[in-house]
């Protein structure tokens, strides 16, 4: 029994983990559109912008897709799909 509890137990703190990650995600999306970060926006991001960041501004945007999608699939709304995995690893500073 103990391995089972252990076993839901890790399943509970991943999905916690999974909202948490969605929510925020979900807020960065608000903000670049809020902001006018798109490129029809008042204030779009630029690839000049993040040159720093060695990033750019359509890896910005895939990745505003990228939480755009996810929010559709948490939803039941239809996703469109696309390497979102090499998205996430365009944008990571982990590795």
């Amino acid at each position: 029994m103990s391995q089972k509890l252990t076993f839901v137990s890790k399943v509970q703190e991943r999905a916690t983990t999974l909202a948490q990650v969605a929510d925020l995600v979900s807020d960065l999306v608000s903000v670049y559109f809020d902001r006018g970060y798109d490129s029809g926006g008042s204030d779009p991001v630029i690839d000049a912008d993040l040159a720093a960041l060695g990033i750019t501004a359509a890896n910005l945007t895939a990745f505003i897709t990228l939480g755009q999608q996810l929010q559709n699939f948490l939803d039941n709304a239809a996703v469109a799909t696309a390497d979102y995995d090499a998205t996430l690893n365009t944008m990571r500073t982990d590795v």
